[in-house]
């Protein structure tokens, strides 16, 4: 009756290790496929801040709308460059993101920087 008792044990300890090894895949995924869409979202707010001469007031709303529409309000701009630019001048900003994993906000922002030149002549 013990190996009994014993191969029970055993067999439930297999079920979990294998559930947690799952998630663990499952969980490493999701966020390595959040930190890649930070290259489709720098490029996106490169080109808009460069059509835009800097990150403006409306630059930073066509971004964030973009962002929440497409990201779920993942990512935050900023730069200190507020006003539009001459032509060719170089512009940098940095991008923020929240990651969420599963409904659950994970407290680590990625921050990344970027940079645009201004086309507005």
């Amino acid at each position: 009756m013990f190996k009994a008792e014993k191969s029970v044990v055993v067999d439930f300890l297999t079920v979990f290790i294998w559930g947690m090894i799952t998630i663990f895949m499952v969980v490493f995924l999701i966020v390595f496929k959040q930190v890649s869409d930070n290259n489709h979202f720098s490029a996106y707010a490169s080109s808009v801040i460069s059509r835009h001469g800097g990150l403006t007031q409306k630059a930073k709303s066509v971004i964030d709308a973009y962002s929440e529409n497409h990201y779920n309000g993942r990512y935050f701009i900023e730069s200190e460059i507020q006003e539009a630019q001459h032509y060719g001048t170089p512009l940098t900003f940095i991008i923020s993101n929240n990651t969420k994993v599963l409904y659950f906000d994970i407290p680590i922002r990625i921050q990344f920087s970027g940079s645009a030149t201004s086309r507005i002549r």
